[in-house]
């Protein structure tokens, strides 16, 4: 071999070498299409995650408060068509951006709804956002899906309409193995649930919650996220739900020795004593708002039909972030991406509520 032919191949080595350096090095917390950047060869590994209710679109009180079957079948129709007058295409497309430009690697999805009409999908807020990251260059994929409330019933002029709900762990799937290594989807439905009275029989409306494995850069983390009770007025079935969580021996929080990482909407304020945020904390996570977020951090807020001129999320904080087992949380930060109305009117906001996104990093154990 000529010296060269030497040079030549040490060069090809060295530039070989850089670029697998290169590789390796980038951090899971990147936005919009940029790979990920960062020192993978060190103890820590950066994971950024959210949190996000995507509101299925109508306000059901006049639904569960009907006395009536005629009374029950208008506010039926009055919901069907709110919800559809609420834009799904325009709605998921600026979640999807939100995922984007914070570079959520694993986002927990609440009131993911399916809407149909005469056994036809006329939306599903999966796809849609699916559609809308690959639309930005971005795979992701629902790799964790835990079924809830499913109801269809005739209304009027319009035909046997259709809502399923569930819980979603959405993840980015353009990742190097290298990088993030997914496994052991779990999903689970909570014990005590509330049941809504109808002129139709009584509805069950099942709340649950869904987990994924992740290996990030050879760090173990259990994702896990979970939307808790809103609709009883005392908040014992909440706290029911929590204290199923925290303390079951089924549950993804105690199957595991790894660090975890859970979020959603716990439909509740820290402080509020025996109240689910509160179990939460006591129970030995961190709540990553309280260490990296600024300002009061409210999440919720909008009115029900998504049209009000201002940013709304100014009633309570009750969508969050937490951990617990060694991860130290870096970032913190609310998401409320506002929608150009044109060409429709409605909605200026993709859900009533506020997205959480923070980044983690995890250590070395």
């Amino acid at each position: 071999m000529t010296t060269r032919t030497t040079q030549a191949t040490r060069w090809f080595v060295a530039v070989l070498a850089a670029l697998m350096t290169a590789v390796l090095a980038a951090p899971l917390a990147a936005p919009a299409t940029a790979a990920p950047q960062g020192n993978g060869r060190g103890p820590d590994r950066p994971l950024t995650v959210m949190t996000r209710n995507l509101y299925f679109g109508a306000d059901l009180t006049p639904v569960v408060t009907a006395q009536t079957p005629q009374a029950f079948q208008t506010a039926l129709q009055a919901a069907f068509v709110q919800a559809q007058d609420s834009r799904f295409d325009l709605r998921m497309d600026a979640v999807a951006g939100e995922i984007a430009d914070t570079g959520a690697v694993l986002v927990g999805l609440q009131e993911t709804a399916t809407w149909s009409l005469d056994g036809q999908v006329v939306a599903d807020f999966t796809d849609l956002i699916v559609d809308g990251l690959a639309a930005r260059g971005l795979t992701y994929e629902a790799v964790s899906v835990a079924p809830g409330f499913a109801f269809a019933a005739p209304i009027p002029d319009i035909g046997l309409a259709g809502l399923a709900i569930a819980d979603v762990v959405l993840a980015r799937t353009d990742l190097f193995p290298s990088q993030l290594q997914l496994s052991n989807p779990q999903q689970g439905s909570y014990a005590q649930f509330v049941t809504l009275p109808s002129p139709l029989g009584d509805l069950p409306f099942p709340r649950q919650w869904a987990s994924i494995d992740a290996k990030v850069r050879g760090k173990q983390v259990r994702f896990v996220t979970t939307h808790l009770e809103s609709l009883d007025v005392f908040g014992r079935v909440r706290q029911a739900q929590a204290t199923e969580l925290l303390t079951s021996a089924s549950s993804p929080l105690n199957t595991t020795t790894m660090p975890v990482v859970l979020v959603g909407d716990l439909n509740s304020v820290v402080g509020a004593e025996g109240d689910a945020i509160d179990q939460v904390l006591d129970a030995g996570f961190t709540d990553a708002w309280a260490v990296a977020g600024s300002g009061p951090g409210l999440t919720f807020g909008h009115d029900a039909d998504l049209g009000d001129p201002a940013d709304g999320l100014d009633d309570v904080r009750i969508d969050y972030v937490t951990v617990r087992g060694g991860p130290v949380v870096r970032s913190a930060q609310v998401t409320d991406a506002s929608i150009d109305p044109s060409p429709a009117s409605r909605p200026l906001w993709p859900s009533d509520h506020g997205g959480v996104v923070a980044t983690v990093v995890l250590g070395p154990r």
